[in-house]
């Protein structure tokens, strides 16, 4: 599974409702729906994020990046 963003178009943010339930019936689990700006986060299959893409309504699907700092009394800093 892969964390995910997903960017809604303009011209359906009125129907955000609708796309969240597109993308969860193609496998997709939504964390959180920011309703005012239009982005939906949550986990989908690897072989799934494609196809998520394809969905009527959805502008752009990113993988969220994820960064880690190394424990202070490691040897790089």
């Amino acid at each position: 599974m892969k964390n995910i963003t997903v960017t809604v178009d303009d011209s359906h943010l009125a129907a955000m409702g609708d796309v969240v339930e597109q993308l969860r019936a193609h496998g997709m689990r939504v964390d959180q729906v920011l309703y005012s700006v239009g982005i939906i986060t949550g986990r989908a299959p690897d072989h799934e994020c494609s196809a998520l893409g394809a969905v009527k309504g959805v502008g752009s699907v990113d993988e969220q990046q994820q960064f880690r700092i190394p424990h202070r009394d490691s040897e790089i800093q």
